[in-house]
């Protein structure tokens, strides 16, 4: 389900100021109350009055859940700021994942995530996997990832930049294809100065990070994480993290993951979500995508996990109490 993106591009100028700051705070509540609304008056008896109040009620959410609809595109992505105490250390990492270049998101819209980033003056940007959307991503999109200034730029490859959907992962109709489009994605990411990390270990400052590779390609390989003194595991799969123990991920700090865009971008809160829903419906929802919607977290065994909601879209162009996202780790 794709929307014209002139469409996109205009929508944000539609509403300013004050009105625009208490829509973004209070929109998904003003949407699930319009729509209560609605439903309590439509078993309500059709006297007229009631008539009239059932058409102001959905007068109401419509324009509530339009706007809540487009808001990814209007808004700057937020910033979740987490701070370490580790000593030599004085660095910044920015965690960013699922950015799903495709050519109907609004012109413009990564350019100024990327800019809001270097503001930031990070020492590494940290990427968390899916920055193709599918085969039809024009290679061309990735040059936009230039913009951002940094020592260091490393990440992982998730499902999507092996063009691995839910569907085959299900199936397991995992084909050479899909290896030979994940080494083609790495080398245009090399082009445009990001390093892939695929179940190898990469030192900045004192602090190891090791990038494990894709659950649904079935490449993940944790035997080849070295703890260091300080360490930092990137997982596009939260379900990877449900694996990993004191023996198997020996002196790890935190995972940061991203793959789940925030339990589906419909987020009703830290549990509840699209996807944890759907789960209840299909157990295939929490074997592909697990049962964590966004946010810290900690596993069985008590291994740290941050879950970032990610940049892009995929599916429908949707984010419903559920914006994007930029991870500050300040490690000092």
């Amino acid at each position: 389900m794709h929307y014209n993106g002139q469409f996109l591009r205009n929508y944000g100028k539609i509403m300013k100021g004050k009105w625009k700051k208490y829509f973004d705070i209070y929109g998904f509540d003003l949407f699930f109350i319009g729509c209560l609304l609605f439903s309590l008056i439509s078993l309500a008896s059709s006297i007229f009055i009631l008539d009239l109040l059932l058409i102001a009620s959905g007068l109401f959410a419509l324009p509530v859940f339009i706007y809540l609809l487009f808001k990814p595109f209007s808004y700057n992505p937020r910033t979740t700021f987490i701070k370490i105490s580790h000593k030599p250390s004085n660095l910044r990492l920015v965690f960013i994942t699922d950015l799903h270049f495709h050519e109907f998101m609004p012109k413009n819209y990564y350019k100024k995530a990327f800019e809001k980033i270097n503001t930031l003056k990070p020492t590494a940007i940290l990427f968390g996997g899916d920055f193709v959307h599918d085969r039809n991503t024009n290679f061309r999109q990735l040059e936009e990832l230039r913009i951002l200034n940094a020592k260091h730029k490393i990440g992982i490859l998730g499902n999507h930049d092996y063009d691995i959907r839910k569907g085959d992962f299900q199936k397991d109709l995992i084909r050479t294809e899909n290896f030979k489009y994940g080494d083609l994605v790495e080398k245009e990411l090399e082009k445009n100065g990001i390093t892939i990390l695929r179940n190898e270990n990469f030192e900045i400052g004192g602090v190891n990070v090791f990038g494990l590779d894709s659950l649904w390609a079935k490449k993940n390989d944790l035997s080849k994480y070295k703890p260091g003194e300080f360490n930092i595991i990137l997982a596009h799969n939260p379900r990877l993290v449900e694996e990993m123990n004191e023996v198997n991920a020996k002196g790890v700090n935190f995972v940061l993951c991203g793959h789940n865009h925030g339990g589906g971008q419909i987020r009703l809160n830290k549990w509840i979500s699209a996807h944890v829903l759907m789960g209840l419906i299909q157990p295939i929802w929490f074997k592909a995508f697990g049962r964590w919607v966004s946010g810290s977290y900690k596993n069985k065994a008590g291994i740290k996990m941050f879950l970032n909601r990610g940049l892009g879209v995929t599916g429908i162009s949707a984010r419903i109490n559920c914006p994007p996202e930029i991870t500050i780790i300040d490690i000092k």
